[in-house]
């Protein structure tokens, strides 16, 4: 805990923030379930069923990517660790090297700030490293991943019209035909 920081309860020595923090945690966790479940409930409408069905396809397509682009994360990461040591160390694990080019893929990479912390030799190979990553990254493997979920589906084996079949293997009927 920091010099600046009081207690969050400083008159009861039973109750300890990192009990706290742990609670806290797994509360998100848990909530995160929860919706998670939510949208398997709401999977038996047809609709949502089949959005659903259609994320899953596009996630299990993207696999083969997303494979070859945490490769080429980690090896820009270590590349980043080797050429600014220094901020190996930072207390804040999410803002050391390694993690560089995750931040660059979503928009956070920042080439100004690392300048601070660079030596005269350095000013030319993380520049380098990083436009490398940031052409690789957004122009290569987006555009793999937006060419293969893209491509034209094959047949449907399972037709809208059969997404809700009974235990007896036909069917189910709709509201109107029941009546």
């Amino acid at each position: 805990m920091d010099q600046d920081e009081t207690p969050l309860f400083p008159d009861d020595p039973y109750l300890d923030e990192r009990l706290l923090r742990l609670t806290i945690a797994l509360f998100a966790l848990g909530s995160t379930l929860v919706y998670v479940r939510v949208l398997g409930t709401l999977a038996m409408y047809p609709s949502v069923g089949l959005t659903l069905r259609i994320v899953f396809d596009m996630v299990f397509e993207a696999l083969p990517i997303l494979i070859v682009m945490v490769a080429l994360m980690i090896g820009f990461g270590v590349a980043y660790t080797a050429t600014l040591p220094r901020l190996s160390t930072s207390p804040h694990i999410w803002e050391r090297p390694f993690w560089i080019p995750l931040w660059q893929m979503l928009g956070g990479g920042d080439i100004h700030a690392l300048y601070d912390e660079l030596s005269l030799d350095q000013q030319t190979v993380i520049p380098l490293l990083f436009i490398a990553w940031q052409f690789i990254s957004t122009v290569l493997l987006i555009n793999l991943l937006i060419a293969r979920c893209a491509r034209p589906a094959p047949t449907d084996p399972f037709p809208i019209s059969q997404a809700c079949i009974c235990n007896s293997g036909e069917p189910s009927r709709s509201l109107d035909e029941q009546v």
